[in-house]
């Protein structure tokens, strides 16, 4: 996979004033939202689904490179109350059909169609990053990829064993990037 990734993102224009601080360092525009917009560039899927929303700043930057036609997200949103009402405000920016449910992914037993690529950054527990895994495969279109959020050990061990197991289960690629909290990109 030749993926070449884009050295540099501005996001000044998108983090929200009064966010965490964690946002606005400059690592992350060359670090962790500019691979975001490199997959989305590279990989060009259709439609995209995110488990893990947040604030919507990964599924943005996804959508700016892909130019994707549908987002459709969940989130438990414990990191911030309204944070799926600020994420969609911001995904219908660069896609008008877009949706962020508020939701426990682990209550799901499929998504609603077959996505191009499934974003993870949901449940950290090593059960919980296979049920999400799970859910995400199950629903993968024949030639999508899965985007798996903190893959660094350094993190915590749990989403990186969960994820190697997972992919050696299923056969699958795995492709590890080096983002400011570490990629998998799982692909059959």
């Amino acid at each position: 996979m030749s993926l070449e990734i884009e050295p540099f993102v501005e996001t000044k224009d998108i983090i929200f004033k009064g966010d965490d601080p964690l946002y606005f360092k400059d690592d992350l525009k060359r670090k962790y939202y500019n691979f975001y917009f490199s997959y989305g560039r590279h990989f060009k899927p259709r439609n995209i689904f995110e488990i893990g929303v947040r604030t919507g700043y990964t599924a943005y930057f996804l959508l700016l490179g892909s130019k994707a036609e549908k987002f459709r997200g969940i989130d438990l949103e414990t990191y911030k109350v309204n944070s799926s009402q600020l994420a969609i405000g911001l995904i219908r920016k660069v896609c008008e059909d877009s949706s962020v449910a508020i939701g426990d992914s682990h209550k799901l037993t499929a998504l609603d169609e077959a996505y191009d690529l499934v974003h993870i950054d949901g449940d950290h527990s090593y059960d919980g990053k296979v049920q999400d895994l799970e859910l995400a495969f199950g629903s993968l279109s024949p030639d999508g990829v899965i985007v798996v959020d903190d893959y660094n050990p350094n993190l915590g061990i749990e989403v990186k064993r969960a994820t190697d197991d997972f992919a050696k289960k299923h056969d699958l690629k795995v492709t590890v990037l080096p983002t400011f909290t570490g990629h998998a990109l799982l692909q059959r």
